[in-house]
């Protein structure tokens, strides 16, 4: 006889003596503990080296855990506790057995596999009793075994088991969604399908499968959804992951070469859109704020891929687009930041859209600047504010620069267009007694007239230039008090202005 024989005859002998001596004297604790341990191998001896760590070890390690869990509710009190951590070891035996087979290259052996796991699944969700005070703990736990154990299994059937896979764990999200109400299983279901999702995801990763991976990301908007009308207290983190799956999904088409850059772009740019209008929507509650981050976020990276192509006219069109959505989302909730992240945006994309034209002309560039600072400076301006605190930089933005081109390189229609101007602005702010549009036109027409007269003055006679500086020094000091007078009244007007 084998050695394996005389131990599992030494075990039944040790157990069934065991066994009678606790009966006999059952004041004492040692016979319940040894006839526990013998008990423990007594199946396995029956199986060989491959039964052993297959589908058939795992189903023996649960059944004698099982066996444990039976035993410690039926030994004595002071039993109990060696019954149940033997039947947590090997609980965590089996179930180890049971995923190495899984995932093995066996189709059969796989399923075995994980028809064991979902027997004894079934069984610790029978066992678990209704008043328990973590009623999650085990339904999450055999979702999780149960995942891995499909998510296995359905590897065997080929390149398209990572998706059949992925598709089951979206399903599982989903239905735990719409069963909110009865938390065991929700956290099996939510467990399982999440399992279910990240470790084909993570194949398909590691395989660069980015198309397929893509396509498993796009899906994950329906459960989120499900989750964010249908869970309240998770509604913030479900509309993050629904605006998050489009924008991975979007992203992982492009490194795949699913989708060229320019329409890469164009689709997070719509994504954006579409975040700020769930914004404006959500207005004063807490997802707000998670869809204008999801929206800036997938605004700027919409600019960033499809400037990797050198499309600047598509990048100032997907920049307007986002910058358009969260002004109008800033108008309706009131958000002054945002909309001044959204003027600096259509700015931008000015700029952007004339640079990738070839535009060189300075105010091509200066007059969107000065007509955003001059959208944001409008709540300064109806609140009656200092003019240099309102429209002192837009009007300094639109003017000086162009003042300066007309003196370093000038042309007709650019000089009659900002001494039109400036003389505007003066006028205006003597009228309305604002004191930047005053000295923002006045100086730029002074400047203008030195500049533009300047190179004449040396080609005049030297005797004409003598004599106006004399005749200029006779009638300042002539009238030099009432010059005095006159120049600190209005100094003393210009400083009233606002």
């Amino acid at each position: 006889m084998q050695l394996r024989g005389w131990w599992a005859i030494s075990c039944a002998v040790v157990l069934g003596a065991a066994l009678a001596l606790a009966r006999l004297t059952r004041s004492t604790v040692t016979w319940p503990v040894v006839a526990l341990l013998a008990a423990q191998p007594l199946p396995f001896l029956a199986l060989t080296g491959k039964l052993l760590i297959g589908p058939v070890g795992a189903a023996v390690a649960l059944a004698v855990a099982a066996a444990d869990v039976v035993a410690a509710r039926a030994v004595r009190r002071s039993v109990g506790p060696l019954a149940r951590v033997l039947a947590g070891l090997w609980t965590a035996v089996g179930v180890l057995l049971g995923l190495g087979s899984a995932f093995g290259a066996d189709p059969a052996e796989s399923w075995a596999a994980t028809g064991v796991l979902a027997l004894a699944g079934a069984a610790a969700l029978a066992a678990v009793r209704s008043g328990s005070r973590f009623p999650e703990v085990v339904p999450g736990g055999v979702g999780v075994v149960l995942g891995a154990a499909l998510a296995g299994s359905l590897a065997t059937t080929g390149d398209a088991g990572p998706l059949l896979a992925a598709g089951l764990g979206l399903a599982l999200l989903t239905a735990g969604a719409l069963v909110s109400r009865r938390p065991g299983l929700v956290a099996l279901l939510v467990a399982a399908g999440a399992v279910l999702v990240l470790l084909p995801g993570a194949r398909l990763a590691d395989d660069a499968r980015y198309a397929e991976l893509a396509l498993v990301a796009l899906c994950g908007v329906v459960p989120a959804t499900v989750a964010a009308v249908r869970l309240p207290r998770l509604r913030g983190q479900a509309t993050a992951v629904a605006l998050g799956a489009p924008y991975v999904a979007v992203l992982l088409a492009r490194a795949d070469d699913v989708l060229p850059s320019t329409v890469a772009g164009l689709l997070l740019a719509l994504l954006a859109a579409a975040a700020f209008a769930v914004a404006t929507l959500r207005t004063g509650r807490p997802e707000e704020w998670v869809c204008t981050w999801a929206g800036a976020a997938a605004g700027a990276t919409a600019g960033a891929v499809t400037a990797s192509a050198g499309a600047w006219g598509q990048v100032g069109l997907q920049l307007t687009v986002a910058g358009v959505a969260a002004g109008c989302y800033a108008l309706v909730a009131g958000r002054w930041p945002v909309a001044v992240v959204a003027v600096a945006d259509l700015v931008a994309a000015s700029w952007i859209a004339v640079g990738g034209a070839g535009v060189g002309t300075p105010e091509a560039y200066t007059l969107p600047a000065a007509a955003g600072l001059l959208l944001i400076a409008l709540p300064s301006l109806r609140a009656g504010a200092r003019s240099w605190a309102a429209e002192g930089a837009a009007a300094g933005v639109a003017l000086l620069p162009s003042a300066f081109v007309v003196v370093a390189d000038p042309t007709a229609l650019r000089l009659v267009l900002v001494v039109g101007a400036a003389a505007a602005l003066a006028v205006a702010g003597t009228l309305l007694h604002r004191q930047a549009p005053f000295l923002l036109g006045t100086g730029a027409l002074l400047g203008v007239v030195v500049g533009r007269l300047s190179p004449y003055a040396p080609l005049l006679p030297r005797w004409i230039t003598l004599g106006a500086a004399g005749l200029l020094l006779l009638v300042v000091g002539a009238t030099y008090e009432r010059r005095r007078q006159q120049a600190r009244e209005a100094v003393a007007w210009v400083a009233q202005m606002r």
